[in-house]
């Protein structure tokens, strides 16, 4: 941390002030990121179980009334 905040204001131009005033906001971004990447990988999981469960057949009556293929 003491490392970011000598290079920080040495490259942008700023003072140590201003970088502590960006800390909260780059914080709260990486909460943000994580959050929305965590939805994702629930929705992908999700929607994997569904596949699978179509794929494989759950045991249930589809719209046909019947759970296997019969050709006609």
């Amino acid at each position: 941390m003491a490392a970011l905040l000598w290079w920080l204001p040495s490259t942008l131009g700023g003072t140590v002030e201003m970088a502590l005033l960006w800390l909260p906001d780059l914080g709260w971004g990486l909460v943000a990121a994580i959050g929305l990447a965590l939805l994702l990988a629930v929705e992908r999981t999700a929607l994997a179980a569904l596949d699978l469960r179509r794929q494989r057949g759950d045991g249930r009556a589809g719209p046909g009334g019947t759970t296997e293929r019969r050709p006609i």
